[in-house]
């Protein structure tokens, strides 16, 4: 198979069909009859290139088949309760994920933004059926320890009182998946006039100097920009008289995020 050629190791191997599935294979929820229940072929959803929940699964389902890896198809209730209702019914769940049992793992490759065994909030900690058996089971809650967000903001101030400032901010986790998505509808070619309006909005003096743009999806998500302001502080001499009477003026530096921060852009959705 094409996209594991080279990879021996079978969890590699399911990562990287995982991610292939996941940004090729656009979402696409189409109700008619009994679409809300009944999948696509994975032939066919590998030919148009979309589906819904339960076409992602047939997809996954079937490549990971083809490496002799079994998944089994899961049901639950995205952004539902916490616990299976008491009495029985097709209407409880709304969603349907991919579970791997020789890695434990419950993947959603709907989530376009989501690292491979990272699930986002609306999947974690729900309660599951796993089809065919029956067996109920839930997803992984998503731990603080596995979902944070940590920001390191440095400002450099020149002796004419210019700040030239830095904020880098590292995502882990469900966190990240959300900040890959919001960041991503905005333009390319805006993306810099968006950041300089929360600037704006912030004091109104300060103005962007970069913003990177990291491409390869990882599990930690680093975020770097930088910005230069003009002279927005004046440091007393203590030679000069009445310095003591002076007073430092805060800082105008507002920690931004770049674009994209994950997988190579997916196609449209249809």
């Amino acid at each position: 198979m094409r996209l594991t050629h080279g990879i021996s190791d079978r969890r590699a191997q399911a990562k990287a069909l995982y991610d292939w599935v996941s940004a090729n294979i656009s979402y696409v929820d189409i109700v008619l009859g009994a679409g809300g229940f009944t999948p696509h072929a994975a032939a066919d959803v590998l030919a148009l290139r979309y589906g819904d929940c339960k076409d992602h699964v047939m997809l996954l389902e079937a490549l990971l088949a083809a490496r002799g890896i079994p998944s089994n198809p899961a049901l639950l209730a995205a952004g539902g309760a916490y616990v299976l209702a008491g009495v029985p019914s097709p209407f409880y769940f709304n969603h349907l994920i991919t579970y791997v049992p020789e890695f434990r793992l419950f993947l959603d490759s709907t989530a376009h933004y989501a690292p491979f065994g990272v699930l986002p909030f609306a999947d974690a900690d729900r309660p599951v059926v796993l089809v065919p058996s029956g067996t109920i089971s839930a997803t992984p809650n998503a731990t603080a320890d596995q979902t944070t967000g940590r920001a390191t903001v440095t400002v450099k101030f020149d002796a004419d009182g210019t700040a030239n400032g830095e904020s880098r901010m590292t995502l882990t986790g469900a966190g990240a998946i959300n900040q890959r998505a919001l960041i991503d509808i905005i333009p390319p070619d805006r993306e810099k006039d968006m950041f300089q309006l929360a600037l704006v909005r912030a004091r109104r003096r300060a103005s962007i100097a970069e913003i990177s743009d990291p491409t390869a999806i990882r599990l930690r998500i680093p975020c770097i920009t930088g910005c230069r302001t003009p002279p927005i502080s004046r440091v007393p001499a203590r030679s000069r008289p009445g310095w003591a009477s002076d007073r430092l003026r805060r800082p105008a530096w507002l920690s931004v995020c770049s674009r994209r921060h994950g997988k190579p852009l997916m196609p449209a959705r249809r």
